[in-house]
């Protein structure tokens, strides 16, 4: 006959203690190992920052500390695309610099003094890419024009700047638009000046084509009255001779003296 044993409660729950506490030691571990990299992640992401502004302060406009952040641009996103927009800034290259700064006000700055930051940079690229030295066509001042509204818009939305006063969130953003603003008068008082100077000379070229067309019309009308004459004279003249010959024919004036011959 078997014997039975019946089950050891207490080493059951031994063996399920231990398996808990195994659990909780690699959850702890993991938890660790996560914070360890993010502690990493974020010393790292400080000294990189840190030798970026080094090289930015000693006046050298390089991306090889903030590009390698791009791929991982967290917790504070928008900073590396800032940083890279203000890179190409210093290079002189505004096209770039517009599109950073742009991706990095679509990664939502946290602070309104850090999003005018961005914005007032995005602004000025803006300008930058005006060419004021060839504003001498119409189609010239229109670019200009829109470009430097794009540029008082950027400022004006989200309150960096006061569309309407001077009551926006930030002092430099406010000056910005005030010269923004400035330029526009200048231009768009310009181009009426031109466009009356443009009308001034075409009327004048219009008078001028009026009084040639009028000595136009006095010549031919002296040559007219010229060949009128002319023709009133020959006219006159055939008449006179036509007079004088029928006046000959009737005395017999006209015909040569008989010399007597017959034949």
């Amino acid at each position: 006959m078997a014997e039975f044993r019946p089950e050891n409660k207490t080493e059951s729950g031994s063996e399920s203690g231990r398996l808990t506490a195994r659990r909780v030691m690699l959850a702890v571990t993991v938890c660790a190992v996560l914070l360890a990299a993010a502690g990493f992640f974020l010393c790292g992401r400080h000294l990189l920052n840190e030798a970026f502004l080094r090289e930015w302060d000693s006046g050298r406009y390089t991306d090889k500390f903030e590009r390698p952040l791009l791929p991982v641009n967290f917790p504070e996103s928008w900073l590396p695309l800032y940083h890279m927009g203000n890179i190409s800034y210093m290079q002189e290259d505004y096209d770039a610099a517009v599109s950073w700064y742009q991706r990095s006000l679509g990664k939502n700055p946290p602070a309104e003094e850090k999003e005018c930051a961005v914005r007032i940079n995005l602004a000025l690229a803006l300008l930058h890419k005006i060419d004021y030295e060839h504003l001498d066509t119409e189609n010239a001042v229109r670019t200009a024009v829109s470009q430097l509204k794009t540029a008082r818009s950027v400022l004006t939305e989200h309150g960096c700047a006061d569309p309407d006063g001077t009551d926006g969130h930030s002092e430099q953003a406010e000056q910005l638009k005030k010269e923004i603003d400035e330029l526009l008068k200048k231009l768009q008082s310009g181009s009426e000046q031109q466009e009356d100077q443009q009308q001034d000379s075409q009327d004048t070229q219009d008078k001028e084509k009026e009084q040639e067309d009028d000595r136009q019309e006095s010549g031919r009308e002296k040559q007219i009255r010229e060949e009128l004459e002319e023709q009133k004279k020959q006219s006159a003249q055939e008449r006179a001779d036509k007079q004088q010959e029928k006046g000959m024919a009737e005395d017999g004036s006209g015909f040569g003296e008989f010399d007597g011959k017959t034949w």
